[in-house]
């Protein structure tokens, strides 16, 4: 069976699209979208940074530790893909000395995705709710529900101006 000279370089050019289109062998991608959280004024849009914070996942193993007494704008809250609910310690430091702690639930379901041979599957997030306790924190508002991996903010942290 002989092939004619158009299918031949049919054949070739779509060989070297698929070949082309094959990567170095490197996963640029930062894997599982994360969520942002941005702390404001209560009752504002202006912008804080909490001094003094402390931020760990409870649960995770060693309730891993995010941040460790540091001021804070934005926060990264990476997400369990298995469990649908991550929860989050943050503990806030007063000026006379003392801390107060609040715990922030954000329940969601996670969204499996084939991103590339190289990356394999990865994970986008549906926010469905939030809750958290009242000590410090006046409220969380979710202000765009889906996680990708364009850096946005998806949680609201509302804070005392005191």
């Amino acid at each position: 069976m002989k092939m004619s000279v158009s299918i031949k370089l049919i054949f070739f050019s779509t060989a070297l699209l698929i070949l082309g289109g094959c990567g170095d062998g490197s996963c640029y991608d930062n894997g599982s979208a994360v969520p942002m959280a941005r702390f404001y004024q209560s009752g504002t849009t202006t912008q804080v940074s909490p001094n003094g914070m402390t931020v760990s996942a409870i649960g995770a193993p060693g309730d891993t530790l995010l941040i460790d007494n540091a001021t804070v704008s934005d926060l990264h809250l990476p997400l369990h893909v298995s469990t649908g609910s991550t929860q989050w310690r943050m503990t806030f430091a007063a000026s006379d000395g003392t801390t107060e702690t609040d715990t922030v639930t954000i329940n969601y379901h996670p969204i499996e995705y084939f991103a590339s041979v190289e990356c394999g599957a990865m994970y986008h997030f549906d926010i469905t709710g939030v809750s958290h306790t009242g000590h410090v924190i006046d409220s969380v508002v979710v202000s765009q529900s889906h996680v990708t991996h364009v850096d946005q903010v998806n949680l609201r942290i509302y804070l005392p101006t005191n």
